[in-house]
């Protein structure tokens, strides 16, 4: 085995899926944490997940070290998830992932890229993202106002896969606002950023953002950042 770097890493992940995606992630997301680094944390933020999940969770933070739980008082999305935990962690790295999709190995490859430079690190998936015609054609939409309008170029198989170092996180973090996405905000700060091209494990139940979601996400994204007349 390699020696242990000597740094402080954080991941950074939303309570979501079955209780047996989430217990896989956190023993093999642990696991990976302890043989790689002498300091870790793996820090999981919870917004009324269902009951057996939070059981078999409660059962592995018994077990299993530099685990830490964040209960949010309400229903909330992803992204008001993960910028809860972005503001809790206290990692010189920080890898931003979702359990049942994003390749525990990406964690040490992501924290190699910030420590040889990067800032910020994207992850971009190598599979094409697989959308109805409709959810295809509203993506299309979507991007190409975020270019246009918003200046921003969001690649369409872009991930919430993120590595972001100390520095990055209190820019990041600084940010207020009633809505704050992840893969809008870390593209505005203006840090180094490198691109990880990877192949996402298949979707999982309860981790696949719905087509609801992903028109209100689009809708909040539009309506906060965007000085562009638009009507809803």
């Amino acid at each position: 085995m390699s020696q242990k770097q000597d740094i402080l890493v954080t991941v950074v992940s939303p309570v979501l899926g079955t209780a047996e995606v989430m217990a896989g992630f956190v023993e093999q997301t642990s696991t990976f944490l302890q043989e790689h680094y002498t300091n870790y944390e793996l820090l999981l933020v919870d917004a009324g997940a269902e009951e057996p999940v939070m059981d078999s969770l409660s059962g592995l933070l018994k077990d299993l070290p530099c685990i830490r739980l964040i209960r949010l008082s309400a229903k909330a999305n992803r992204d008001v998830m993960l910028f809860a935990g972005l503001e809790a962690a206290i990692g010189d790295y920080v890898i931003v992932m979702l359990p049942g999709s994003d390749p525990i190995r990406a964690i040490g490859d992501l924290v190699d890229t910030m420590r040889n430079g990067s800032d910020i690190v994207y992850g971009l998936s190598e599979i094409p993202t697989r959308r109805s015609p409709v959810a295809k054609l509203g993506a299309n939409i979507f991007y190409w106002y975020g270019r246009k309008y918003l200046g921003l170029n969001i690649p369409p198989d872009s991930t919430y896969l993120v590595g972001l170092n100390r520095r990055s996180i209190n820019a990041l973090t600084r940010i207020k606002g009633r809505y704050r996405h992840v893969r809008h905000l870390t593209r505005q700060v203006g840090f180094k950023t490198s691109v990880y091209r990877y192949q996402p494990e298949p979707i999982v139940p309860g981790v696949e953002r719905g087509l609801w979601e992903s028109v209100r996400l689009a809708k909040e994204i539009v309506v906060s950042y965007s000085q562009h007349p638009c009507v809803w």
